[in-house]
């Protein structure tokens, strides 16, 4: 999915190259990156399931929904909203 974006005009950009530059806010695309290398969604003690003690970075949470949405990332949607319902959190 996120190679079929790169034609478009919506944040990525070849360089002429081999290279491709990607407009994203890198904060939230780092979980991006994560999920495309392991297949996994990894996230930080501060988004992390289970954890009752640290409330997740909602701001971030909706960065993290917002890339998975913009490149076609159904799972790492889908484990975003996971999170939210986990700590009732509405987006």
């Amino acid at each position: 999915m996120v190679m079929c974006r790169l034609g478009e005009s919506s944040g990525i950009q070849t360089s002429g190259g081999y290279g491709v530059f990607i407009d994203r806010d890198p904060e939230a695309f780092e979980y991006v990156l994560n999920y495309l290398r392991d297949g996994i969604v990894k996230f930080t003690r501060s988004l992390a399931k289970g954890n009752t003690n640290v409330s997740p970075d909602i701001f971030l949470l909706e960065k993290i929904m917002a890339h998975a949405d913009f490149f076609g990332l159904v799972n790492l949607k889908e484990e975003c909203e996971k999170i939210a319902d986990t700590y009732g959190i509405t987006l």
